[in-house]
């Protein structure tokens, strides 16, 4: 890109920088006259991506300011971080401040990657409900949720990937949300960089809400992911049924939820 590009310069005036190739490949086009009207500040300018593969003008980068803004204009029932999200049950939420490029990646319990490379799974009706808008110092949102009825019960893993670091690593935070859990989240971590080892386990859809959450501050909690235990060498490297174990080349795991105590020696 040179200095004299109209896409070079409407990014440079945007964000104070030129666009990265995955924003000037996936973001911007080479017909900008619909942005020459909206130009001169940081956030008057977003785009959307278009099945044509033709980038489109919107009149403001901020989608909402409060719920009723995306409820108005059919995009969707919540408003999170100026970005306007679906409901979903389950829900999961990636949101930080600032200028990295991130990328959120939801694996269902069928093992389907959920992200912005692949958008929709139609097994579960899981999607990936948002644009980019990661174009400068700012709140930055990416979400997937799950239809009431359809999301499968069991293990899902979270990955949080960092495309473009700018700077110092900004931190975020992840939130579960369900219907039955409502407006507080179910699950929520907060952290810096790449994790590719966040599990939660969703539980009956329709009868129950998840019960998995986890809190290493609860005294009968080691871990709730990997990482809890490798940052303490003393406790093992493998995080089992919220307990560290050690890891070997081959390993017999009993593993069992209840109060009864059971004796893995014990035949009778």
């Amino acid at each position: 890109m040179e200095s004299g590009d109209q896409c070079y310069c409407a990014a440079a005036n945007i964000a104070n920088s030129a666009p990265t190739v995955r924003e000037f490949s996936e973001r911007y086009s080479v017909d900008v006259a619909g942005m020459t009207s909206t130009l001169g500040s940081q956030y008057n300018i977003s785009f959307l991506q278009e099945e044509n593969g033709t980038a489109q003008a919107e009149s403001s980068r901020k989608e909402c300011t409060v719920a009723e803004d995306c409820i108005a204009g059919r995009k969707g029932t919540l408003c999170v971080n100026n970005e306007c999200l679906n409901e979903g049950n389950p829900r999961i939420t990636l949101t930080w401040v600032g200028d990295d490029d991130l990328d959120l990646s939801i694996f269902t319990p069928d093992g389907a990657r959920i992200s912005y490379l692949n958008d929709f799974d139609g097994k579960t009706g899981g999607s990936f409900d948002t644009l980019f808008s990661q174009d400068g110092f700012a709140p930055h949102v990416e979400s997937v949720y799950f239809p009431r009825s359809k999301a499968p019960v069991g293990i899902y893993r979270i990955q949080v990937d960092t495309f473009e670091e700018r700077g110092s690593a900004d931190d975020w935070t992840i939130e579960v949300f369900t219907a039955a859990g409502g407006a507080v989240p179910v699950f929520a971590l907060q952290n810096t960089g790449n994790r590719d080892d966040i599990l939660f386990n969703f539980g009956d859809v329709v009868e129950s809400p998840i019960s998995d959450v986890c809190s290493t501050d609860n005294a009968q909690i080691e871990c709730c992911v990997n990482q809890d235990c490798v940052s303490n060498g003393s406790l093992g490297q493998r995080c089992v049924n919220r307990q560290c174990i050690t890891d070997g080349d081959r390993a017999f795991t009993l593993s069992w939820t209840g109060s009864k105590f059971i004796d893995p020696f014990c035949t009778r």
